[in-house]
């Protein structure tokens, strides 16, 4: 294996674990939210264990999030917030992370908005049974939540 393709380690402790340098995983994480890369792949082409690299993913994945929903709500834009589009094709843990980051954005929105998280829940899976198939579903979503539950 190439020595470039694995993550400069930065420091290594009494108990043998390694600290990464941030900017190696910062590539790393990187290059697995590139479309059609897989965790696991790029986990073993680095030498790192793929659940540690998979978290890494998740947590980049949620700060962003947090920065959108942040942004937009102090600019009034009222847009879900998707980081991640679910794949075409199922691929292990994608589905996974990006369905993450779409709950989180939409908790955060929650929050961002002034709502409990949990109220807004319940109002939405109480609506969706009672919707047409092909009805939009924007005034469900938190920001539009918030001016029917002030009404």
């Amino acid at each position: 294996m190439d020595e470039v393709q694995k993550l400069a380690v930065r420091l290594v402790g009494r108990n043998g674990r390694r600290r990464f340098d941030q900017s190696s995983k910062d590539r790393l994480v990187a290059a697995c939210l590139e479309p059609g890369a897989t965790v696991s792949k790029l986990a073993r082409e680095h030498g790192v264990n793929a659940n540690l690299v998979g978290e890494a993913v998740t947590e980049q994945l949620h700060i962003e999030v947090k920065a959108k929903v942040l942004q937009n709500v102090r600019t009034g834009i009222n847009t879900p917030v998707v980081i991640a589009p679910m794949p075409t094709q199922p691929m292990p843990g994608s589905i996974a992370t990006a369905a993450s980051a779409i709950i989180y954005s939409l908790m955060l929105t929650c929050r961002a908005c002034g709502i409990e998280p949990l109220t807004w829940l319940r109002h939405v899976l109480t609506q969706l049974p009672q919707r047409a198939d092909n009805a939009a579903i924007t005034e469900l979503l938190p920001f539009n939540f918030a001016k029917i539950a002030a009404a």
